[in-house]
Parts: structure tokens; sequence; C-alpha cells
């Protein structure tokens, strides 16, 4: 992922805030513990639609297209709200899963992408299944259904929503504003 300069607003590629884990390190609780946030990954961490004109292309089958677009994972733009947002989210002492509708192939390719732009470590890279039958996706929201429930699952209770999702933003700016 490349971090582009946007003539209205220049992202930041270094947090603002105060790390309160060392770089590397997850912040996990004790087992049970665990406070989880789920957080998106196109349009809050990272951006690639200056690429969606693979998609437009007549000269290569559908596949192909898909394919072409995600090779430009790495080049995908770091949204400097959304790396703020994230290492916020980290410093108040939640842990991350990272959920993405991007096909089971780009694991490998998303997840060094979030390591190499200096994205918190996270408890999880959930990705659409692998047992997806070609040209019938599921629908983006039941991915993202799955991917909640698959927390939940996991954690024994639903400590998604253990903080009201305004009292976490609040927090979060607010860690902002104190600087670093």
């Amino acid at each position: 992922m490349n971090v582009s300069v946007d003539s209205t607003k220049a992202p930041s590629r270094a947090p603002t805030m105060p790390r309160t884990t060392p770089r590397g390190k997850h912040s996990r609780n004790r087992p049970g513990d665990d406070r989880l946030v789920m957080i998106d990954i196109d349009g809050v961490l990272a951006d690639l639609t200056p690429f969606e004109a693979e998609l437009r292309r007549d000269d290569i089958a559908v596949i192909q297209r898909w394919r072409e677009f995600f090779a430009h994972i790495p080049d995908a733009t770091v949204l400097g709200s959304g790396h703020d947002l994230a290492w916020g989210i980290v410093g108040l002492g939640y842990t991350l899963v990272y959920s993405s509708t991007r096909p089971a192939y780009t694991h490998a390719a998303t997840r060094l992408g979030l390591a190499e732009q200096d994205f918190p470590p996270g408890r999880a890279l959930l990705m659409r299944p692998v047992s997806e039958q070609p040209g019938q996706p599921q629908p983006a929201a039941a991915i993202k259904r799955s991917h909640a429930r698959a927390v939940t699952n996991k954690t024994g209770s639903s400590n998604l929503s253990g903080q009201p999702w305004r009292e976490l933003v609040r927090r979060v700016y607010q860690l902002k504003a104190r600087g670093p």
C-alpha cells in the first residue's frame, strides 16, 4: 500500500496518537477478557478505487479482471484517518479483528500490506470463504454478518457491542486530541 497525497487532505503515514503497545506486539488481555473491535479494510483503512478501471476492461474474462484489480493491493492508498483510528482503538485496550470482503486468495497480500503500512497487529484477518462458488459471490453484508458471528462465537459473548460505539469513538478522539 502506498500513501498518496490528496490535494484536500494529506493522509498521515505515521500515527498521530501515542502507542500503548510496542510495535509488533499484540495488545491482548487475559483469555476471556478480550475486548474486540472488528474493522473493515476497504474504505476505512485502504482505498483501491484508483484501480477500478481494471474491472471495466473488455479484453479479459471477468474473473481475470478481479485478479488484475486485486493485484494492486500493495499499491492501495492508506487512509490516514483509518490508520489513526486503528491505532486509537488499540490504544484504548481493544483487540482488532480485520474484516474484508476481498477473496480468500488475497489473504497473504492483504496481511502483508497491513504490516508494511504499520497497522497494528490484529487477532484475525477474516476474508471471503474459500468455498465460495466462482461467479456466485455472497453479498458483502452476508460476509460481514458471518464475520461478526465468527468473532462472537469465538469469544463466547458479543464483546463486539460491549461498549457503545459512540463512547468508543469519543474516547479515540480524546486520545488523539492529547497528541503524541
